[in-house]
């Protein structure tokens, strides 16, 4: 597995400082990392569009400090490594961490999880950062480490929204198994340390920006899908063949829209989902559920894009090392994420990375968004096939 590791970190390397996704890095990042002069992270909010949270900002910082400290040239492929590294360090080295807990199997699976790897050296995203989180904020809070599994769900709040998507089979787990008054205390520690996080830009005034990630992004990009390979991606096929996508506002039934009938059923599906976890507050239960919430946040709402499948894969990895039978689910969705990532990059790429036709893009994600659905309906089948468990005492 060391070897395998090593390899895959020496390829990524080369990989990370010849692509990237172009609007991306020289929209985003790049401005973004610019603008923090390598001292003040709060000034990335004087770029026009940025929305990430405070702890993203923190990185791109550091990768601004040492650019400026190589005389790393702006705009190159040295200055596109150096935005990836503070992403994709701590991504391996939390997944390395999170995967020693495991068994033989979720050793390397974690670890070396092919979505993660695109999303963190090809991509240079927060998403697999953001995936080894979640997973270890879930791992501790089923080894009862309630206050542990708080602080990590915390920072994955700090580093993105997305988080949120396993808190609530968090919450159903504490409540059931830790009571209500140290379900609360891992609450107020996760609040507590995210406004630590956030307190130096509330100190110069930005107080209202780096609270806008948590408020203002719903409706940022109002299509049906935005790339990403499920059921919607099927719906808004003929017409993003035809080069326009659908709006996700458009009226089904008298007020019924898209967004709102994709809200209802993530809704929905997440009550069944914790109503089970209630019942059966075991350690397994809470992996597959989490692992459930995040997958279904890709596949039932609008609005989604290409990467929001990749916290889905850290989560049905370490749910997969404990049941065995969630694995072919865990290897689908390598297949599906990786596919996803590599394909959608190519409608906008940089570096040595090749321009894709748009048709055969949409063609693939096509068959893609089949695989998701049944992969889907797989996934809830196992998780209601699954035996009961008597919760621990």
């Amino acid at each position: 597995m060391r070897v395998l590791l090593a390899v895959a970190v020496l390829l990524g390397l080369v990989v990370a400082a010849c692509t990237y996704q172009g609007f991306d890095f020289v929209a985003c990042w790049i401005p973004w990392s610019e603008a923090t002069r390598g001292t003040s992270p709060w000034l990335a909010y004087s770029v026009p569009g940025c929305n990430y949270p405070a702890l993203a900002l923190y990185a791109l910082t550091c990768s601004e400090l040492a650019r400026q400290a190589l005389h790393v040239p702006s705009h190159g492929l040295g200055q596109v490594l150096l935005i990836k590294l503070p992403f994709t360090l701590p991504y391996l080295a939390g997944a390395i961490a999170v995967a020693r807990q495991g068994t033989a199997w979720g050793r390397w699976a974690l670890p070396l999880a092919p979505p993660l790897l695109i999303n963190a050296v090809v991509w240079g995203q927060t998403d697999a950062a953001l995936a080894i989180a979640l997973a270890a904020a879930v791992s501790a809070c089923a080894r009862e480490r309630p206050y542990q599994g708080a602080a990590l769900f915390g920072l994955a709040l700090s580093l993105k929204l997305q988080a949120i998507i396993a808190i609530p089979a968090a919450l159903v787990f504490g409540l059931r198994r830790f009571g209500p008054g140290r379900t609360l205390a891992a609450c107020a520690l996760a609040l507590g340390l995210m406004a630590l996080v956030a307190l130096p830009f509330f100190v110069q005034g930005y107080a209202g920006y780096v609270l806008s990630p948590y408020f203002l992004v719903v409706d940022a990009y109002p299509a049906i899908e935005k790339n990403a390979f499920n059921g919607w991606f099927l719906v808004d096929l003929p017409f993003r063949w035809s080069g326009r996508g659908l709006a996700d506002a458009i009226a089904l039934a008298g007020p019924l829209t898209p967004k709102w009938l994709g809200l209802a059923g993530l809704a929905g599906y997440a009550a069944v989902v914790l109503a089970r976890l209630w019942r059966q507050p075991t350690p397994t239960q809470l992996k597959l559920a989490a692992a459930l919430l995040a997958f279904a946040f890709f596949m039932l709402p609008t609005q989604i894009h290409e990467r929001y499948l990749v916290p889905a894969v850290g989560l049905w990895a370490l749910a997969a090392d404990e049941l065995p039978p969630a694995r072919p689910i865990f290897w689908g969705l390598c297949i599906t994420a990786s596919l996803n990532q590599l394909l959608v990059l190519g409608f906008d790429p940089g570096g040595l990375y090749p321009s894709l036709p748009r048709h055969l893009i949409l063609a693939c994600g096509a068959v893609l968004a089949l695989a998701n659905l049944a992969l889907f309906a797989l996934a809830t089948r196992l998780a209601f096939a699954t035996p009961s468990e008597a919760p621990a005492a």
